[in-house]
């Protein structure tokens, strides 16, 4: 009975061994994927991070023009301060020429 006890020990000993050393070949291979995948999506976050922060300061640039702006800008100072610049100082001449956007048709000016 103690012989029998003793192989059933070292056969389940073997088949846990066996077990785990397929999962830790199998988590290596996932972790050396993953760290691809992170390692690119890190690199595209750098490119596109100059944009967003572009974007930002021409928003920051569009609310000295228009005030109106600003509560939904504000709205994402708290959330991504990182982004946000000091604001950009006007210019004598507006960026866009002042049109009226309802002016009737067929009358022009």
């Amino acid at each position: 009975m103690l012989h029998a006890t003793l192989v059933a020990l070292v056969v389940l000993t073997l088949g846990l061994t066996l077990v785990l050393g397929k999962q830790m070949r199998t988590i290596r291979y996932e972790v050396v994927d993953k760290r691809r995948l992170v390692q690119r999506v890190d690199q595209e976050f750098k490119i596109k991070e100059a944009r967003m922060k572009a974007f930002i300061s021409m928003l920051q640039a569009y609310t000295l023009t228009n005030q109106d702006f600003q509560p939904i800008l504000n709205r994402y100072r708290l959330v991504v301060p990182q982004y946000f610049t000091d604001p950009v100082a006007l210019t004598a001449q507006p960026l866009i020429s002042p049109t009226t956007t309802n002016a009737p048709r067929g009358k022009a000016r």
